[in-house]
């Protein structure tokens, strides 16, 4: 029992060492945690990934988390959810990731909005 355990703890680890894509490196350390407790079956249906025939398509959350392809950004609420990570989270590091100009703005707008709400707040008192 021991044994298999550990060659299954290193095939993770040596599938986790393929995964370039800081998203897909999130969303499979949650996945990973998630198979204590659930299926990627369950993760799928959880987040609203369902092929024509209705059935929850499993190999989506494998792509995911191997960076084979991109979560579409609408379903990063969904995803996150069912996986147990903070939505905003994963939606900066796959915006970041995906579209890193629009990013840079959203970044620098937000900073902007901050750093005046911040300067309100301290002139008040």
């Amino acid at each position: 029992m021991a044994v298999a355990r550990e060659r299954a703890a290193a095939s993770v680890s040596d599938k986790r060492l393929k995964v370039t894509s800081p998203t897909a490196l999130m969303v499979f350390d949650a996945v990973e945690i998630c198979r204590a407790y659930k299926t990627q079956e369950q993760i799928a249906e959880e987040a609203g990934f369902f092929n024509r025939s209705g059935q929850p398509m499993t190999n989506i959350i494998a792509m995911f988390k191997m960076g084979k392809t991109r979560i579409p950004i609408d379903k990063i609420p969904n995803i996150a959810k069912a996986i147990g990570l903070d939505s905003f989270k994963l939606f900066k590091s796959a915006y970041k990731e995906y579209y890193p100009e629009a990013w840079a703005i959203i970044d620098s707008a937000m900073k902007d909005e901050i750093g005046r709400k911040v300067k309100k707040a301290l002139a008040k008192n």
